[in-house]
């Protein structure tokens, strides 16, 4: 799993396109590199089979899912190392050009008892701003580097809830600054991952920023947490502390 990090400078590059793209697409007034992603807009509900469940899409919304998701991500990364199942575009109002990143790993049921060993919210920090070095190394001409400022919400965990949560800011070459907040929702047999790319305006907390994403995004029957089944589920090798120790960083830490 891929720093995501990484990808917020070029959202909201692209997000000047497509918030004026998909209004403006008879004209030719955007690049149809863009606009020619098979985008949908709201009130909808789409079914996304990799993320075993729905997602309820808004009137002021825009979605793309499976290679057109991929497709967004690599138009704005240069890269297509990282592979979301689906993308949420904010359209007009006080989010524009805000997004929701989706994905889901199978890794079978995530335990939660590694979560003080693994996250150490200052040692963390360290490890991030390292693989953005890394990661700006590798971006192609042409894409700006992304810089991480510093922790807005450190990372905590909804016991009840089964869902982990935290906020950073960052900044680009340009001095633009963004903030990733992130949810990691888990599920029967995985997690599914929800990033939050917005402004420091738009920012309100993790929660308010992310809670509307995760009730939009409906699981499947079945296949929630609480829906294990002990002694025939398989149980991962890695726990919820691992496992976002691994998204934040991009290490390898299980499966």
């Amino acid at each position: 799993m891929k720093n995501l990090a990484a990808l917020i400078a070029a959202t909201f590059a692209i997000g000047v396109v497509l918030s004026g793209g998909l209004q403006a697409q008879q004209t030719g007034a955007t690049p149809q590199s863009i606009v020619d992603l098979d985008w949908k807009r709201g009130p909808e509900t789409f079914t996304v089979k990799p993320l075993k469940g729905t997602i309820r899409v808004r009137s002021d919304e825009a979605f793309v899912q499976g290679k057109d998701a991929r497709e967004y991500v690599r138009l704005g990364h240069g890269r297509s190392d990282y592979r979301p199942d689906a993308v949420v575009f904010k359209l007009k109002g006080p989010f524009e050009r805000s997004v929701v990143i989706y994905e889901h790993i199978e890794t079978g049921h995530v335990e939660m008892d590694d979560w003080d060993q693994q996250i150490r919210p200052e040692e963390l920090l360290a490890e991030i701003r390292r693989a953005n070095e890394e990661d700006n190394k590798k971006r192609p001409p042409g894409y700006d580097a992304v810089y991480t400022d510093g922790w807005i919400e450190e990372p905590y965990i909804d016991r009840e809830n089964a869902v982990a949560y935290w906020a950073y800011r960052l900044h680009n070459d340009k001095g633009e600054q963004f903030v990733n907040a992130q949810a990691v929702e888990l599920t029967r047999n995985g997690f599914t991952s929800l990033s939050w790319v917005g402004t420091a305006e738009q920012f309100a907390s993790t929660q308010q920023n992310l809670i509307p994403a995760l009730r939009a995004y409906d699981i499947d029957k079945g296949q929630r947490y609480a829906d294990f089944e002990p002694g025939s589920d398989k149980v991962a090798k890695a726990g919820i502390g691992a496992i976002v120790f691994d998204i934040l960083t991009g290490n390898k830490t299980g499966d």
